[in-house]
């Protein structure tokens, strides 16, 4: 059917003000059963907010997950008389809060998020309000500003290849780049606790964007989708691992007296308290332990160095020479492991890539399983290109190389390297055009100078 575009979007800016100046980006097909699309006013909307939506039509972010059980005010920057308004009215010994440096006991469903991703959060909660206003002729529900104004904000934390996420509460931030929460919330989405990436989406969002009309009828077209919101935290039900946090105030010198002679771990667990031994109880949730206080939550680094390095050689470099400084580790191994379990992996998986990548049109983009003989496209008689290069093949290979020669691995190792370059010789047969030129290019050839007269 034909669908006259221009007029719909006039009759959308009439309502919410569009600017038809601004580029707004799309999609180029749908692929649920229904092929329902998402009213065109909600994405004009995002682009407004410069918000990006996931496959099931809703906002999101992702984080990394790391447990936290105590905190003071200022390790989350926020000030007594907010957390007050909040429920924190006493510390952890029962003195009501008056001052930044008293020690608190997070709520087992609030959250500390890191400082990075607030203005994202903001531009999300302020995306959901205009929504309510200018879609649905709603009242706002954030009214938020600035991240100040997302402390009590409602969020659902989303773990990988799951459908059930968990209600929490937003309490402050801190200079990290990971979500601090009680390890119970972190069990509830299905994790261990620390180190595991999940998404946080805002409540309000999902309740009005997302849908299973948009949801991708393939294998796996529901996962990392809230299908389920679980409201209330049940320790009981969540993985036996967060069972065994310890929550002991003190270790008992028995406990020390018993592990002179490394008995199994179960045999001494009845010595440490562990959230475990109360469920079902009124204190399940709270009176949390601690053996040691701490000055702060953060260091000065609040990246890794995995993070602030850019380039791959960067991060090998950087391993190799922890390993070289550390005692305790073989540095010909430290190798050999980046070499057999990432570099060669990459190389094999990026050629099998290369060999059934997809062609596309540069001029109409036009995406084809094979391209015609003609290498020109069918749609619009525009060039035909593969959607991968020689060199996204090739990168890993000359740093796997040069490993092997400056550390002397294994020789089985540089035998599968050197068989790996003659495959890649004949995939592509002929030396690599460089992607790039360099400034020499431009230069005229010199011409060889003249010898010498001899006397």
């Amino acid at each position: 059917m034909d669908f006259d575009l221009k007029a719909k979007l006039d009759s959308i800016g009439a309502k919410i003000h569009f600017d038809p100046s601004k580029q707004v980006k799309g999609v180029r097909g749908l692929t649920s059963v229904s092929k329902t699309p998402e009213p065109l006013e909600k994405g004009i909307v995002r682009s407004r907010h410069d918000t990006f939506v996931y496959k099931d039509g809703t906002l999101r972010i992702d984080i990394t997950n790391a447990p936290m059980t105590h905190f003071r005010p200022r390790d989350i920057k926020s000030d007594p008389a907010k957390l007050v308004k909040l429920g924190y009215e006493t510390d952890y010994q029962g003195a009501p809060l008056e001052r930044d440096d008293q020690i608190l006991e997070l709520k087992p469903q609030d959250i500390v998020v890191p400082t990075d991703i607030a203005d994202d959060l903001v531009r999300m909660a302020q995306f959901v309000d205009d929504e309510l206003q200018n879609i649905y002729d709603q009242p706002p529900l954030y009214k938020v500003r600035s991240s100040e104004d997302l402390a009590g904000k409602i969020v659902v934390g989303l773990a990988p290849h799951t459908s059930v996420g968990v209600a929490g509460r937003i309490v402050g931030f801190s200079s990290t780049q990971v979500c601090f929460a009680n390890p119970y919330w972190h069990a509830a989405k299905r994790r261990d606790c620390d180190g595991d990436g999940d998404s946080l989406l805002l409540l309000e969002d999902i309740l009005l964007n997302f849908s299973l009309q948009y949801i991708p009828q393939k294998i796996g077209g529901l996962m990392d989708t809230p299908l389920l919101i679980q409201p209330i935290l049940l320790p009981a039900e969540v993985d036996d691992q967060a069972h065994n946090f310890d929550i002991a105030w003190a270790y008992p010198r028995e406990f020390y007296e018993k592990t002179q002679s490394a008995p199994p771990a179960a045999s001494v667990a009845d010595l440490i308290e562990r959230v475990g031994s109360r469920l079902e109880s009124d204190r399940q949730f709270y009176d949390y332990g601690f053996t040691h206080p701490t000055s702060a939550v953060t260091i000065k680094r609040s990246r890794g160095s995995y993070s602030i390095l850019r380039t791959l050689t960067e991060k090998i470099s950087k391993q190799i020479e922890v390993a070289t400084i550390i005692e305790a580790v073989s540095t010909k191994d430290v190798v050999e492991s980046i070499i057999k379990t990432h570099l060669i992996r990459d190389i094999m998986g990026n050629a099998k890539k290369y060999a059934t990548q997809a062609f596309k049109c540069k001029k109409c983009g036009i995406t084809m399983r094979r391209p015609p003989l003609s290498w020109s496209c069918p749609n619009c008689g525009g060039e035909i290109r593969g959607t991968l290069t020689r060199a996204s093949v090739e990168k890993y290979l000359s740093i796997a190389q040069r490993l092997a020669r400056d550390y002397e691995v294994d020789e089985y190792l540089r035998s599968r390297l050197d068989m790996m370059q003659r495959e890649l010789d004949q995939l592509f047969q002929g030396p690599r055009k460089a992607d790039q030129m360099e400034l020499t290019d431009f230069l005229k050839p010199r011409l060889p100078e003249r010898a010498p007269s001899q006397r």
